[in-house]
């Protein structure tokens, strides 16, 4: 099976969203959501990395933030996750199609 993948860097994703991570709806957010929106249906991947996404602390979700995005745009990347946040904000996530791809974290490795 094939799968478009690519990475998209998001300047200031977080700045689209709320304390509770929904997408703002003031005229200049939804200017650059209508521009994000033109750009990942263009690119039409099944995976997207996502840098700079918005920040996920203990009152607020990075996946959260992108699925309620997702949503509202009615995109079919409907799913994020995310593996370890940051210590500072902008954070790095997969956003997917579930109906392409299944994602998982798992962390591990060997010790050297």
């Amino acid at each position: 099976m094939k799968i478009r993948v690519c990475t998209y860097n998001v300047e200031w994703f977080n700045r689209l969203f709320d304390e509770n991570d929904m997408p703002l709806t003031d005229e200049k957010s939804m200017a650059r959501k209508a521009a994000l929106r033109a750009v990942l249906a263009g690119v039409d991947a099944d995976v997207v990395g996502i840098v700079e996404g918005p920040d996920h602390s203990k009152k607020r979700s990075t996946k959260t933030a992108l699925e309620n995005f997702a949503e509202t745009e009615r995109l079919r990347l409907t799913k994020a996750m995310i593996g370890f946040p940051s210590a500072g904000k902008q954070e790095l996530a997969p956003w997917y199609d579930p109906s392409k791809v299944t994602v998982s974290h798992e962390p591990g490795g060997m010790a050297e």
